[in-house]
């Protein structure tokens, strides 16, 4: 009598062994299938980051040009502010 409740306790502890196994297969799977979604869309996002990284490098060089023309702009105001009147009107007739 005895080593039949213990065969059924051993039953019972296997079943729940078995269940947790069972979940955890299930969360692995879950787990792997949103991953292989992740894997199938990353070629996408590093063309998006691709393009992202050159239309940065363009702006960058926008902003540069317009800084270095502002630069000169202001170096030609300050040259001219700083002439008498008189040679200002005749430069610029």
């Amino acid at each position: 009598m005895k080593q039949k409740t213990e065969l059924k306790k051993e039953v019972e502890s296997l079943k729940t062994v078995l269940e947790m196994k069972k979940s955890e297969i299930q969360n692995l799977r879950t787990e792997n299938l949103k991953m292989q979604k992740d894997l199938e869309e990353l070629p996408l996002a590093k063309e998006q980051v691709e393009k992202l990284k050159a239309r940065n490098e363009d702006l960058q060089a926008r902003v540069d040009e317009k800084v270095e023309l502002e630069r000169l702009v202001y170096k030609n105001n300050n040259r001219y502010t700083s002439l008498p009147y008189c040679i200002v009107v005749k430069q610029l007739q």
